[in-house]
């Protein structure tokens, strides 16, 4: 345990908790918003003592020499004596030389700063609200060897007080604080001969268009970039014209515009920028990988991406958390906002784990089997799904999602089948069709009187497999990284009771059976015969 002087107040730390959660334990109040080393809100001036980094840091070396750090991402190792620098002292003015609102919820700012640091393209820089003393990073659009100002781009989040502020308050040469640029989302001019493959969602966009400008005209880049913008709505694709001009001037510039809403013109791709990115390229080959968006966007494709064997290295990403616009300066009595993940399996499930009270709900399991049979019921009879159980019977494929659903809602280890990006690799799913599964899966939910936040927390733990599911074209399947042949057969140990799908016998748990790698087929050790090895 260490001490933490701040302000004539003591906190006593517990073993490993961050700084932050020492204050906040200890009822003393101080500013903060994503407690993840980001946004820069809880900025500290360290007066005696030492600290360990504990998450990543994003403070630049120059701060981190005048002994600035941020609570939220460091533990003590010695008793310290901390204070809150202003806000002026450690920012640089900023003069806001033109505002434009490009789309109705985007707005582009164009500021400019006095001496302000070389930065990177891709980088980001936190805006200071002088009312409450937050600060919040808007990614960095503008290039320092190209641009005189700088340029951000900035969603507007209905309810978010953050950019509201931006939209509603702050006009042209009006002036604002910032802080110095940080961030690890560059380019760097060893990938010079390099394919770039770059994803974006929304305003993700911002920092990947100075990553563009900086490859091409600053290092002559001469490998291919390939860039995937999606959106909801045409609309959302707010920098759509520019970056047609763009791929025309340069050859190596390949732009998708993806559209996952239902109306998809002529000119663009239909499905999410992520899944298409995904589709379209063998990632097997040597790719600098961008992503830029929201937390769960970027956490998904990150996720999917590590799948194909990508080295950690190759991947650069940098995600937005709109919660973030819903936080104000803390109370003592705040509550701590830590993300929950589980890993199942070795998939990272963001915001979610066991859960007994939706087991309860199900009864222990015994109401999951009937929503099961009543919604498998109808896929057998769906015209759009049906497809793809023809080689497998209802109760397999209930009694398969079963024990899958199980382990994930209890923490059990029954569930001996393969994970959704495997399980599904041959299936050609659209975004559509997977909405339509999952709109007939709720239906069934509230058929059997589930309440809707416990049917909202079942679909938000669906969607986290969509990257994993949708495709416009079969996947090879990939275990450890290496990728298998599917049209084969291999033998097992049957783990439940099911049925063969030759003779119809029944299997009983414990026997050898043989089945298809791609379809899922099993046969009883009668019907062995009848297959290939």
């Amino acid at each position: 345990m260490c001490k933490i002087y701040f302000n004539d107040k003591l906190a006593i730390t517990n073993s490993e908790e961050t700084i932050l959660d020492a204050l906040l334990r200890n009822s003393i109040e101080v500013p903060f918003s994503c407690r993840n080393g980001t946004c820069q809100t809880c900025i500290m001036k360290l007066e005696e003592g030492e600290v360990r980094q504990k998450f990543a840091n994003t403070l630049s070396a120059n701060f981190i020499e005048k002994g600035f750090f941020l609570p939220c991402a460091v533990t003590p190792e010695t008793d310290l004596h901390i204070s809150i620098p202003e806000k002026t002292h450690i920012s640089f003015q900023a003069k806001i030389v033109e505002k434009e609102i490009i789309e109705p919820d985007v707005c582009r700012l164009v500021l400019e700063v006095e001496n302000f640091p070389r930065y990177q393209a891709g980088q980001y820089i936190p805006i200071i609200n002088p009312a409450t003393g937050e600060t919040r990073p808007y990614s960095l659009a503008s290039v320092h060897e190209l641009d005189p100002f700088l340029e951000i781009h900035i969603k507007h989040i209905p309810g978010g007080q953050f950019s509201t502020w931006i939209f509603s308050e702050l006009w042209e040469r009006q002036e604002i604080h910032i802080l110095p640029p940080s961030g690890k989302l560059v380019y760097s001019p060893d990938y010079k001969k390099e394919n770039l493959l770059l994803i974006a969602t929304g305003t993700g966009l911002s920092p990947l268009i100075g990553v563009i400008r900086e490859a091409l005209k600053v290092y002559q880049h001469e490998g291919n970039i390939f860039l995937y913008h999606g959106g909801r709505r045409t609309e959302n694709l707010y920098l759509h014209d520019l970056l047609l001009d763009m791929e025309k001037q340069y050859d190596q510039l390949f732009y998708f515009p993806c559209i996952s809403g239902d109306v998809v013109p002529e000119g663009y791709l239909s499905g999410r920028s992520t899944s298409m990115a995904i589709w379209n390229h063998a990632l097997e080959e040597n790719y600098q990988i961008y992503i830029c968006g929201s937390d769960n966007v970027v956490t998904d494709t990150a996720q999917a991406i590590r799948q194909y064997g990508v080295k950690e290295e190759n991947i650069h990403i940098e995600s937005y958390n709109p919660n973030w616009e819903e936080t104000s300066l803390s109370s003592p009595t705040a509550p701590l906002q830590e993300k929950e993940s589980y890993e199942f399996k070795g998939e990272i499930l963001e915001k979610f784990s066991p859960d007994q009270e939706l087991w309860g709900a199900l009864k222990n399991g015994k109401l999951l089997n009937q929503i099961l049979e009543d919604f498998y019921g109808k896929v057998y009879r769906d015209h759009r799904l049906a497809v793809f159980f023809e080689h497998t019977t209802i109760d397999r494929a209930i009694q398969k999602q079963y024990s899958f659903l199980q382990d994930i809602f209890t923490g059990s280890k029954s569930f001996v089948g393969e994970l959704p990006r495997n399980a599904h690799h041959w299936m050609v799913i659209t975004d559509d069709l997977f909405d339509y599964r999952e709109n007939l899966f709720a239906e069934s939910l509230r058929n059997f009187g589930l309440s809707e936040s416990l049917i909202q927390k079942w679909m938000d733990l669906h969607e986290q497999f969509r990257s994993r599911i949708v495709k416009n074209h079969p996947w090879e399947k990939i275990v450890d990284g290496v990728i298998l042949p599917s049209n084969r057969f291999e033998e097992a140990i049957a783990e439940f009771e099911m049925l063969c799908d030759t003779c119809m016998r029944e299997i009983k748990e414990g026997e050898n059976i043989r089945y298809h790698k791609r379809l899922g087929t099993v046969f009883c050790e009668n019907c062995t015969d009848q297959v290939g090895h």
